[in-house]
């Protein structure tokens, strides 16, 4: 269970370090890692031609899958095009993080839960303060 949560909280390292780059990555179709399938969702995105047979992807969508993922990459399961270096150096912090937290005992761990107790608390709040005012 460690490694499955430890991946989760890499993909969200990742998400933070992009975060802070203005407009963020996943907001337009004109990275390296777009296709041309990509759009905008928009008003119009409705009436995008449903009988044509092309895939509509959204820019969020292929940031993960072809960004983070790197499964343009790879042809299969035979092919695994070696290591996402930027995702192993999250998944590195990640689990330096969780070892030093797990080692400190009982008292490193109580100071961990009141940071992991209450920011999503302050994460909700800033949010709800974006989307009301």
């Amino acid at each position: 269970m460690l490694s499955y949560y430890n991946t989760l909280q890499a993909y969200a390292l990742y998400y933070l370090a992009y975060s802070f780059q203005s407009p963020v990555p996943w907001s337009s179709c004109d990275k390296p890692w777009s296709t041309s399938e990509c759009h905008i969702q928009n008003s119009s995105f409705e009436n995008i031609n449903k009988t044509s047979q092309t895939n509509i992807y959204l820019p969020t969508s292929e940031f993960f899958k072809r960004k983070v993922l790197g499964s343009n990459l790879s042809t299969g399961f035979d092919d695994p095009a070696g290591f996402k270096f930027d995702m192993l150096i999250c998944l590195f912090i990640i689990f330096v993080a969780t070892t030093l937290c797990l080692v400190g005992g009982i008292k490193t761990s109580g100071k961990a839960v009141y940071v992991t107790a209450l920011l999503p608390y302050v994460c909700l709040s800033i949010y709800l303060k974006e989307i009301l005012f």
